[in-house]
């Protein structure tokens, strides 16, 4: 079919052809037309308006109250977990002073004073301790007389030993002698005395010998001249004389034998008397050998008295010295720098306390701690190294910079003091360069835990006043 344009092309609509050119349809437009109803309109139809609905100017501006909201609620603002805390001092930075033993206290301290290490904070007077150092004192006093009277008694009984030792010396040398001399008298090396004595003897035996041959001749004569004498052949003074001489010779042989006799028995008397002196001096050499003994069983006596008198006085004076010792431990010095923080130091001052009983305490301040209960619920968002913000009851005080310990978050759950929340210990360090807090002064503090969207802290601060969890039924 050929579309001609109209020749009026600005003529009025109503005056135009009601032909419409419609390009050749295929295949799927043929069947998309035979499917759905035909929407080609009426030439007469009109075209139908769209209408939108109208808004008020109050639910405008509550939409853009709410857009407002919602962008101003995503904004991060700095937030904080908030506790109660209590400040501490820090064990190395703490010097707790107690009584060693019982007994009365005597200051040299006051109260918030700083001390030195080494300085003196106050005596304690024992008089328990007092009695013992007397009583060590004198027992080592006497300890020591008793050292010195046993080496006293040690001098005479050494002295006594060595006398005893030279009189066994010579009583051994006497019976060395007296042996020796026996000893030879037996080998036939008789002694001088002896040996004088023999050779008086063999002359004796000589001259007897001498005295019984002329006896024996004389009394050959007589026998020959007494017949003659009784014939009258020879006078009878001869014979007299022949028998004069026989009673001399008999009477000097008689004689010499009895010298003789004498000589020996002089002989006998010598061995005897040697043999007598030995014994004797055997005698005297086991008398010095017993007193040698017994001078020896009184040095070891006395060495042994001596030895345990002076280990007594070691024992003793170790004891005194401990007992000095503790005494000077008595004398109650600072080993550390701090400032004294106990309060009402003075009623301490000259009162009897028990051993073990706190007298005071010295910390440094500089070096303080606090303990920090926050919320179970804001346990997640503390972690050690976090900024924190102290702030001491007294408001008219300054704050003070702290931060969060890492080995302090306390991993037992507990009820805070109200029985309503669950909290956590956290364990914070304070910067106190003014020296101005003090442990047991109780505060707040913030913790700085970074940004956190304002929809969020509101959030938490309503779970906070309304716990959800109370309103399960289900």
């Amino acid at each position: 079919m050929t579309v001609t344009n109209s020749p009026y092309p600005g003529s009025n609509p109503s005056n135009r052809s009601p032909l419409k050119v419609i390009p050749p349809a295929t295949q799927n437009d043929e069947v998309t037309t035979l499917n759905e109803p035909s929407t080609v309109s009426s030439p007469t139809s009109t075209p139908e308006k769209q209408s939108f609905p109208r808004i008020s100017p109050q639910g405008l501006a509550v939409a853009v109250v709410a857009m407002g909201l919602g962008g101003i609620s995503l904004i991060p603002l700095p937030h904080y977990v908030t506790g109660s805390a209590e400040v501490i001092s820090t064990q190395k930075a703490r010097q707790t002073v107690t009584m060693p033993v019982e007994g009365i206290v005597r200051l040299s301290v006051e109260p918030n004073q700083k001390v030195k290490p080494g300085q003196l904070i106050a005596e304690v007077n024992s008089d328990e301790l007092e009695d013992k150092i007397a009583a060590a004192t004198l027992e080592l006093e006497q300890a020591h007389q008793a050292v010195l009277s046993g080496y006293q008694k040690l001098s005479m009984a050494q002295s006594q030993l060595q006398v005893a030792l030279t009189e066994e010396q010579n009583a051994q040398k006497q019976v060395d002698k007296h042996r020796a001399e026996l000893k030879s008298i037996a080998q036939g090396h008789p002694l001088p005395q002896i040996r004088q004595l023999e050779s008086e003897i063999g002359g004796l035996n000589s001259e007897m010998a001498g005295y019984r041959q002329k006896l024996v001749l004389v009394e050959a004569e007589i026998q020959d001249y007494a017949p003659l004498a009784q014939e009258g052949a020879l006078p009878r003074s001869t014979l007299r004389a022949l028998m004069k001489e026989q009673v001399t010779l008999m009477a000097l042989t008689k004689e010499t034998q009895s010298t003789i006799s004498g000589k020996s028995h002089a002989i006998a008397a010598v061995t005897k008397q040697l043999l007598d002196q030995l014994e004797a001096v055997d005698r005297q050499l086991a008398q010095t050998q017993a007193a040698r003994v017994s001078a020896q069983t009184v040095v070891l006596a006395q060495k042994s008295a001596v030895a345990s008198a002076e280990e007594m006085v070691v024992k003793l004076t170790e004891q005194l010295q401990r007992l000095e010792l503790s005494k000077q431990q008595l004398q109650l010095r600072a080993w550390a720098e701090g400032t004294v923080v106990k309060l009402d130091l003075d009623l301490l001052h000259n009162r009897h306390l028990q051993a073990g009983e706190e007298i005071l305490s010295i910390v440094d301040l500089t070096h303080l701690s606090a303990a920090v209960q926050v919320r179970q619920e804001d346990a997640a968002l503390v972690s050690a190294g976090l900024s924190v913000t102290f702030h001491p009851r007294d408001t008219e005080r300054k704050f003070y910079a702290a931060q969060v310990q890492e080995r302090d978050i306390a991993p037992v759950v507990r009820v805070d003091e109200t029985q309503q929340q669950r909290a956590i210990g956290v364990r914070i360090s304070i910067d106190n360069d003014d020296a101005q807090l003090r442990p047991g002064e109780k505060g707040t503090a913030h913790i700085a835990v970074g940004k956190m969207p304002i929809y969020q802290k509101v959030q938490r601060e309503f779970l906070r006043l309304v716990p959800v969890e109370r309103w399960k039924f289900f």
